[in-house]
């Protein structure tokens, strides 16, 4: 490494790789070439979202990596004390622009790269830790080729390499300088693009094919113009393709057998040597396991039900773990002959409508007694509520929580603020504005007018008080609109530059407008009320619930830019409204955790009333004191004036009787 002038940089954000970006046609962009002399380190990727920061001239410069959504090459942003350098195209043109409006110096100039940490073998070694490949960049002459995957195991003429190999170069075409994007799946494949417009494309058996079919440098063949038989992607292929052949011989060394073979228990002991033992499963939790086999070759059909089987050998009670269902699947179908027939057979009866999935009910004698034994069944199921937080006895424990407490006793659950910022404490209004009023009307009626006495109330920071909303859920409120006021107060504090205070404010905008309605259009839940694997990570709900063991292939830009607001906001805000902001976001996350409930439930609700029948009810309950519809809604004063606790109405739905009428009646219970 060169010996240069260092400076004192800190990493604030590592940044992401993208697989688009860094492994994609732009991919020669985001990698920076840097030698250092004791470490191998040679690519350093420009990570998305990376932020640093440098201090020059006593003065914190901090730097952000972002991608231009045009040309989807890196583009550089400078901030320091409120000023902004803009987008700009290399980290130089950044840091420099912001010296020249911090200090008015022209003719300093620093290294965009040094300044970026990139001459830091710390930094860089944290940039690179979590790389598992390398693009490999290639010179043949004067043409640079990047090879950003690798793929092998393919045919004659491929030199080795298979589906997923890619490559990119860049040279002249018709006349204009132009990028090459060459790729092997089935067939390799050419495609010319100038400009972000596609000039040409081709498919054909081999890379020497492919490239005959275009009249320019003839003195190269394809796979040299592929990059595939440079010495050091040679050298990886090699490496991959024996790692693969390696994983091809361990299947052809499993051993497997028919339901003929299963008279033979040593061959079936070899077996389950090799998918159970190997394993490391417990033996001591089963019984003897060649009884599985033993009761299926008896069957008069060849089709099981798994893991129901298991339990010939496991206790009724038995917790299955996903490394056991693995185990025994994988002994199954080395045991079994092949059962893709069976499945086939299965499928088409399904779909042709001669196979249906019936579930056994109970037939009470009478209809009350059917919908009493639907509740209780219920409460057996959900003992503990839906969210696992409310439970059957709520009401006992709130009528003795009022009688112990008296009329106007603090909730059970505190409010999550108590004291403001100054550390004042927040006074929560129980009457509305009008009725204040009124009533300071009534006892100072020579005292100051409406209008004051509203504006001074509105500019009381530790009075909380929030307008009619309609019914809004109190969640709702609390973290999915007031922390956009907040933020809102928080742009007008930190940007004075009307420019800058308004592309804040658009921002704040647009990110609320995503929040309330964009996320919520983008979860999708069956008719059924299912759930199913969305290939976006921030849209999958499986993934949301801890369930989902599937890849996330992609990302949903538009919920990307909450990260990178306040991101954006970290590096304007002052030190001491940084935790606020964190608090700020917090919020805002669990308000997309509450968002993505009440979509699930909803859908529930209506794939449950879908499924109601002559045997089933559906109990509904509206609770006033979390939701206060117009038509029904109380003034706060007589809200917190009530002794005990009182319970909504609640309806009963239920499909009764042929005509699959629906029925509803309301019952309420009263107050304590």
């Amino acid at each position: 490494m060169s010996k240069t002038k260092q400076y004192k940089v800190t990493l604030l954000a590592k940044g992401i790789i993208s697989e688009d970006l860094h492994y994609g046609i732009h991919a020669r962009n985001w990698w920076e070439l840097r030698k250092f002399a004791q470490t191998n380190f040679n690519l350093i990727p420009y990570r998305l979202f990376m932020s640093v920061n440098c201090c020059l001239n006593s003065k914190n410069f901090a730097i952000t990596i972002l991608n231009d959504e045009q040309t989807q090459n890196p583009c550089f942003r400078c901030v320091c004390d409120g000023k902004d350098s803009g987008i700009q195209a290399s980290a130089s043109a950044a840091i420099n622009n912001m010296y020249v409006q911090i200090f008015g110096n022209k003719t300093t100039k620093y290294s965009g790269l040094i300044v970026m940490g990139f001459d830091n073998e710390a930094i860089v070694h944290e940039l690179v830790a979590d790389v598992s490949f390398v693009p490999i960049f290639i010179r043949l002459d004067k043409i640079i080729i990047v090879v950003s995957k690798i793929g092998g195991l393919s045919h004659e003429g491929y030199y080795g390499a298979g589906p997923g190999y890619f490559s990119t170069l860049i040279t002249k075409y018709a006349g204009k300088q132009s990028l090459f994007v060459q790729s092997i799946e089935d067939e390799c494949s050419l495609d010319i693009y100038n400009e972000g417009v596609k000039l040409y494309h081709n498919k054909n058996t081999t890379p020497n094919k492919i490239w005959e079919t275009i009249d320019i440098h003839k003195k190269y063949d394809g796979v040299a113009l592929f990059g595939i038989t440079d010495p050091y992607v040679q050298q990886k292929l090699e490496e991959l393709n024996k790692l693969e052949k390696s994983k091809l011989e361990k299947s052809k060394n499993l051993i497997t057998c028919t339901s003929d073979n299963w008279e033979n228990i040593d061959i079936l002991n070899l077996i389950f040597e090799q998918n159970i033992k190997n394993r490391k499963i417990a033996t001591s939790t089963f019984s003897d396991w060649s009884n599985l086999f033993t009761n299926w070759y008896k069957q008069t059909n060849t089709i099981i039900q798994f893991p129901t089987i298991l339990f010939q050998i496991y206790p009724n009670n038995y917790q299955f773990q996903e490394k056991e269902l693995n185990a025994w699947r994988a002994m199954f179908c080395a045991a079994a002959s092949d059962p893709s027939s069976d499945r086939d057979n299965l499928v088409k009866l399904f779909e042709s409508g001669m196979l249906l999935v019936m579930e056994k009910k109970s037939q009470p004698n009478s209809k009350s007694e059917k919908i009493w034994e639907s509740l209780q069944k219920a409460l057996e199921a959900n003992k503990r509520g839906v969210d696992g937080k409310v439970g059957n006895n709520i009401i006992n424990s709130a009528r003795k929580y009022a009688r112990l407490n008296g009329p106007g006793a603090p909730s059970l659950i505190n409010p999550k603020k108590t004291v403001d910022k100054n550390g004042s404490p927040i006074l929560y209004m129980r009457d509305q504005k009008i009725k204040l009023w009124k009533k300071f009307e009534e006892t100072f009626p020579n005292g100051m007018k409406k209008t004051s006495f509203l504006g001074r109330l509105a500019n009381c920071n530790n009075i909380k008080y929030r307008n009619d909303m309609g019914g809004l859920c109190l969640t709702c409120n609390e973290y999915g609109y007031t922390p956009f006021e907040s933020l809102i107060a928080i742009a007008h504090n930190t940007f004075s530059q009307k420019d800058q205070l308004n592309n804040a404010l658009r921002k704040i905008d647009t990110l609320k407008r995503h929040l309330r309605r964009g996320y919520e259009r983008e979860l999708a839940v069956n008719a059924d009320g299912t759930t199913q694997h969305n290939p976006c990570i921030s849209h999958c709900l499986p993934y949301a619930f801890g369930k989902c063991l599937e890849k996330h292939k992609s990302q949903c830009s538009e919920c990307d830019k909450f990260f990178e607001f306040f991101e954006f906001m970290h590096l304007h805000v002052n030190e001491d409204q940084a935790a606020f902001l964190e608090e700020i976001k917090e919020h805002l996350q669990y308000f997309l955790a509450h968002t993505t409930r009440k979509v699930y439930l909803n859908a529930q609700f209506k794939a449950t009333l879908a499924n109601l029948d002559e045997n089933g009810a559906l109990f509904i309950a509206d609770y006033k004191m979390r939701i206060l519809p117009r038509s029904a809604r109380e003034t706060k004063a007589e809200f917190f004036g009530k002794r005990g606790w009182t319970s909504a109405p609640k309806k009963i739905r239920s499909d009764l009787g042929s005509a699959n009428l629906i029925r509803a009646r309301s019952v309420r219970f009263s107050k304590f």
